[in-house]
Order: structure tokens, then C-alpha cells, then sequence
């Protein structure tokens, strides 16, 4: 194949504009049900309502054709308003949303499918309005769309999930998410699923005890 995006299959350079116009607009288990994936305290990731942890031996696959942006809604804990849309539709505008008396945060989001590892099979959405979560999706996105215009079929990161933190002089150590990419394959069909009713997140969290220490083994 042609190292060229012209000649990518139809349905990867359609993909590839949405996701390109989706990024631009968006401000700065096996039986098909959908957890909610979130980052708790000390860097660690738990999903579903029993919050089961993620283990630190299992890699998830990104459908890209489930990158979401919109926004979020959290009054005092409680969500009370959310509007999403996926690459390709239009994009949601934060003048037209109802005014619930809380600010609109912006929001962005992807479904992950556990393919390796304890948690193989599940299906979890990571939504997210902190400022860590939206970096890390946005630096993953731009790869996505990069390996994509250079060509290549192989559109889809197996990441593994971890965490970093730095050091800020008033609230002490800052948590924040990591999607470390360790390979890349071709786009499957996409997850689906019905999602729970997500909870507030905390993904950047004062905290001064240490991250779960995880292995690291990306690639480029």
C-alpha cells in the first residue's frame, strides 16, 4: 500500500476528517454493558459501580471511531446535564445548552475495550472534563490522526493505563492520566453498549502518597 492518505479505504480517510473537525471544535464487558472508567486517589483507575480496579497487566484497544466532545454539567457532585457528540456529527455548542444554574465544563471521551489481561473483556467509556484527562486524549488523538495521514491502516492504540504526578507548590502532588500506547492494530468494529450513569470524577488529586507503580513498555 501507498503511503498516502488518498489511498486509505474510504471509511478510514471519512474517519480520519471527523476526527481532525471533531478535535479542532472540541474546547481546549463481553456481554455488551459499558462501565464508566474514571481515576481515583493516588493515581488509580476503577471502573463500574463496584469500582473494581484496573490491573496494572491489562491493555485496552481505542476504537477512534468512539472519540466523543461535548460537555458536562456537575452541581455540588451531582451530574445534572450532559451533551455529547461523536466525530462526524455536529458538534455540541455550549450557548444552546440549558442552564441549570452550574458552569458547562468541556468534555471528552473514548470507549476502551480491555483485550489483555484481568480485565479482558470489558467495555469501559473514560469520559473526562479535568485538565490531565483532556491532554492525555489530545496527545493520543493527534497520534491517531498522524498514523492515519502517514498512511498507515494501523489506527487503532492498545494502551495500558497509568498515571504520573507533579509537584505544585500549594495543593502538594498532582495526579494525572496516562494512556501509554504499546501497540497499534487496525480498526475493529465498534463498541457498543449501554453506559451507567457516570460519577463525579477526580483525576487530579492532592495526594502525597505514592502512584501504583505500573509497568511501561510503549511504542512509538
Amino acid at each position: 500500500m501507498s503511503n498516502t492518505k488518498a489511498n486509505l479505504p474510504a471509511n478510514i480517510t471519512s474517519l480520519l476528517t471527523n476526527l481532525a473537525v471533531a478535535q479542532k471544535a472540541t474546547p481546549a464487558p463481553s456481554d455488551g454493558s459499558v462501565s464508566y472508567l474514571k481515576m481515583e486517589k493516588g493515581g488509580r483507575w476503577v471502573y463500574g459501580a463496584d469500582e473494581n480496579v484496573v490491573s496494572p497487566d491489562s491493555s485496552f484497544i481505542i476504537d477512534p471511531s468512539t472519540y466523543e466532545s461535548g460537555y458536562v454539567c456537575w452541581d455540588d457532585g451531582e451530574l445534572v446535564g450532559e451533551e455529547m457528540a461523536k466525530a462526524g456529527e455536529r458538534q455540541v455548542v455550549v450557548g444552546e445548552l440549558a442552564n441549570h444554574g452550574a458552569k458547562w465544563d468541556a468534555q471528552v471521551g473514548f470507549t476502551l475495550k480491555g483485550v489483555e489481561g484481568p480485565d479482558e473483556g470489558a467495555v469501559l467509556s473514560y469520559k473526562t472534563s479535568s485538565r490531565g484527562g483532556k491532554q492525555a486524549i489530545s496527545e493520543l488523538l493527534g497520534k491517531i490522526i498522524g498514523k492515519g495521514a502517514a498512511g498507515s491502516v494501523d489506527i487503532c492504540p492498545i494502551v495500558e493505563l497509568d498515571s504520573e504526578s507533579y509537584k505544585h507548590k500549594k495543593y502538594g502532588k498532582i495526579y494525572t492520566p496516562v494512556l501509554g500506547v504499546i501497540e497499534w492494530v487496525e480498526l475493529p468494529s465498534a463498541v457498543e453498549g449501554n453506559v451507567e450513569e457516570p460519577e463525579a470524577e477526580v483525576e487530579e488529586v492532592v495526594e502525597e502518597e505514592v502512584a501504583p507503580k505500573r509497568r511501561r513498555r510503549k511504542s512509538a
